[in-house]
């Protein structure tokens, strides 16, 4: 929770106090979105190396790509009305518009966000 308000205190007051939707369910839908294989094998392959080769791996830099990824998603989450549009925007993300670009960039912004989140502690 802290991470999201610290990031963009908009976005989380809107999931949190406006939607009523906690960390753990939005994080839960894009972790089974990326994770389970809706995107692209090759997309896939690409976040797990970057998963595998830092120190803490999945458990801590996931976090990261969460709050990164939910953050790319901020303008068009932020656009709707309550939990039940959100969470079904969420379960909808458009596979087939993700390249190995945008994953590059979610991987860069989440390290980005794990540099910052830790000078801040």
């Amino acid at each position: 929770d802290r991470l999201l308000q610290n990031a963009d205190r908009r976005l989380n007051d809107f999931l949190v106090q406006e939607c009523e939707i906690q960390t753990m369910m939005w994080a839960y839908l894009l972790v089974t979105w990326f994770l389970g294989f809706v995107v692209a094998p090759h997309l896939l392959v690409r976040m797990w190396d970057v998963y595998v080769s830092e120190v803490d791996g999945f458990a801590e830099l996931n976090v990261y790509v969460c709050v990164a990824m939910i953050i790319r998603f901020r303008d068009d989450l932020l656009s709707l009305n309550d939990m039940e549009e959100v969470m079904l925007k969420l379960q909808d993300i458009p596979q087939s518009k993700w390249n190995v670009e945008d994953v590059e960039k979610l991987l860069a912004e989440s390290l980005v966000l794990r540099h910052s989140f830790r000078e801040e502690e």
